[in-house]
Order: structure tokens, then C-alpha cells, then sequence
């Protein structure tokens, strides 16, 4: 957790599973978090609508640059139920 002026932000690990009846999928991703009084209410903002500076500056306050944001997969991994 970072504290730069009022606000504190957390960069926080996602795991996203999907199953339909053959296959499970797989996605891994990030939340940031922020808090504007460094307590409660507390912000969740899924990392991937972050991937675009203009949205991300339109939206979120400045995000310190010393927040290590995990690392994001691009896509889903896919794990097959079916054997081959």
C-alpha cells in the first residue's frame, strides 16, 4: 500500500474462473484499490480498464509511480476437462 497526498492505493492479484460443460478458463488480472481517507469506503477498479493511460488519468487519481502493479496475462488460460 501507497499513500501519496489523501489517497492510498493497492495493487491486489485476480483470479477469475469460468466453466461451461467441456472447459474452465482461467484469467488472471489485477484490482487497484484506493481509498481517499485511508480507511473506509475502499475503491475496487479491475487492472485490465487501467491498460489505456487516457481512460485510466480520466477516471482514477494520479497512481503513484512506486505502486508495483502485478503483472497482467493477456488472455485466459484455457484448461481442457476433455481428455485428448
Amino acid at each position: 500500500m501507497i499513500t501519496e497526498g489523501s489517497n492510498t492505493f493497492a495493487a491486489m492479484p485476480t483470479r477469475t474462473w469460468l466453466r461451461d460443460p467441456s472447459d474452465r478458463f482461467i484469467g488472471e488480472s489485477f484490482a487497484l484499490v484506493i481509498s481517499s481517507d485511508g480507511s473506509r469506503p475502499w475503491t475496487f477498479v479491475e487492472g485490465t480498464s487501467l491498460s489505456i493511460a487516457e481512460e485510466r488519468n480520466a477516471f482514477i487519481p494520479k497512481i503513484p509511480a512506486a505502486l508495483v502493479q502485478p503483472i497482467r496475462k493477456p488472455c485466459p488460460s484455457q484448461i481442457s476437462t476433455t481428455s485428448q
